[in-house]
């Protein structure tokens, strides 16, 4: 039996007491350079925070120990464990980190803040197909960026579930209808058979999306996680880092 679906919701800016360090000393040494490499301490963090749980729920998930956990990455970027069957998918903007992990289809997911700033006009008619720009002119100026941003995480979450490059996503196809918040929807006009997509419960001025690549069956309903769901693995990390020195 695969294990259940989860989703970790993580506010990087009040993570549990010794989390950064526990989070930090399970790391790789190969992680642990891509992380020194943020010159930004709140990107670096999140690059922690991200990374070391995904290794610490994958070990538990799987029953390996953290170290002995293999990542790699496939040619077009996508991260895998290389010696365990525990799919995962790490996104971060602003504050926040959201991980997919668990299962057995490949996952994709993706949080992006709603950005004042941001072009949606500008970026919708390189990036977003005629139907998706259709229905955002056909929106009032606030609901547009709203849908923007809906339609943005779609698509991003769709594309890191099958592996695929930001371009690879041709303009000829869409992310809608959106589904409705909580539901599972499948997305055939994203070219991709087998594509299921989830709009996520976000933090406020954020939006989060969920894309599973199973075309056997719907996937399971996600158990929604946050950093107290984490108390006690983070304790057990830690004694086990203190017993390994």
């Amino acid at each position: 039996m695969s294990p259940r679906l989860q989703i970790w919701c993580l506010d990087c800016t009040a993570p549990p007491t010794d989390a950064e360090a526990v989070c930090w000393s399970h790391l790789s040494a190969v992680e642990k350079e891509c992380a020194l490499r943020y010159r930004q301490v709140a990107d670096r963090r999140r690059y922690i925070f991200g990374h070391g749980m995904a290794r610490l729920l994958a070990s538990q998930l799987s029953g390996r120990r953290p170290d002995n956990l293999v990542l790699a990455v496939e040619e077009r970027g996508k991260p895998f464990w290389r010696n365990v069957d525990c799919p995962f998918s790490i996104s971060h903007s602003g504050a926040w980190v959201f991980l997919a992990i668990g299962g057995h289809a490949p996952l994709g997911v993706d949080i992006q803040a709603e950005q004042d700033r941001t072009d949606a006009d500008g970026i919708a008619e390189f990036a977003l197909s005629p139907e998706e720009q259709a229905a955002l002119a056909a929106c009032s100026l606030d609901l547009r960026r709203r849908l923007f941003f809906t339609l943005w995480v779609l698509r991003e979450a769709a594309l890191k579930a099958t592996g695929q490059g930001v371009f690879d996503l041709s303009r000829t196809v869409s992310a809608l209808p959106v589904p409705p918040c909580d539901q599972w929807c499948q997305a055939p006009s994203l070219g991709t058979t087998g594509i299921w997509l989830r709009i996520l419960d976000a933090p406020d001025g954020y939006q989060a999306a969920l894309a599973v690549l199973n075309p056997d069956e719907q996937p399971a309903h996600p158990e929604m996680k946050t950093w107290a769901d984490a108390r006690k693995l983070l304790v057990l990390a830690c004694n086990d880092a203190h017993l390994a020195e």
